[in-house]
């Protein structure tokens, strides 16, 4: 997928330098039918035909504004993954956990477990936790700590085992394709 020329030229001419790095790595996603989250071992369902960035519909929630033209280009049941295991929710498969959080996409970690990342609209900040696990008592446990902690941030209490960043530098922190981190 490539940007059509009038939006490389008259908006990524207008973003930062980290920003217009974000926007060029999107190409390198590939969209596929939704559902992994469901799946064994959290594997994507098949890919679907690639399509030009161009707007066909409204972007209904609310993520990272850097993704919308991705999301707008695709029906709202695809969601997108990368070299690195990362998988982005489709707009259809994206949950409001609490009030202003909304999870948005995940890494497979192993053993049933996968590092769940939400966008807070507020701050527009990501929170990566960690959830699922091997058995039962794990995913429970693990799905119970992640709601709190979420909660509480909404409260303004930063648990330990919560990371929050920034979009950008969630997005250059590791969750890139290897090809976007030896971009100039």
């Amino acid at each position: 997928m490539d940007w059509p020329e009038d939006i490389n030229d008259k908006i990524v001419g207008m973003l930062s330098t980290d920003e217009q790095r974000v926007v060029r790595s999107l190409n390198r996603w590939t969209p596929h039918r939704a559902g992994a989250a469901a799946n064994p071992f959290f594997h994507v369902n098949e890919e679907t035909p690639v399509q030009p960035f161009q707007k066909t519909r409204e972007v209904a929630r609310h993520i990272p504004e850097l993704l919308v033209p991705l999301y707008a280009s695709y029906g709202p049941d695809t969601e997108f993954s990368n070299d690195n295991g990362m998988v982005l929710f489709s707009e259809d498969g994206m949950r409001e956990v609490c009030p202003g959080i909304r999870d948005v996409g995940f890494t497979y970690m192993g053993m049933g477990h996968i590092n769940v990342f939400s966008y807070h609209r507020g701050d527009r900040r990501i929170l990566s936790h960690i959830d699922g696990g091997a058995n039962g008592w794990d995913r429970n446990r693990n799905s119970i700590a992640r709601k709190k902690a979420l909660e509480e941030y909404n409260m303004g209490i930063v648990q330990p085992e919560l990371t929050v960043q920034g979009f950008l530098a969630w997005w250059e922190e590791g969750y890139q394709t290897p090809s976007d981190q030896t971009e100039e």
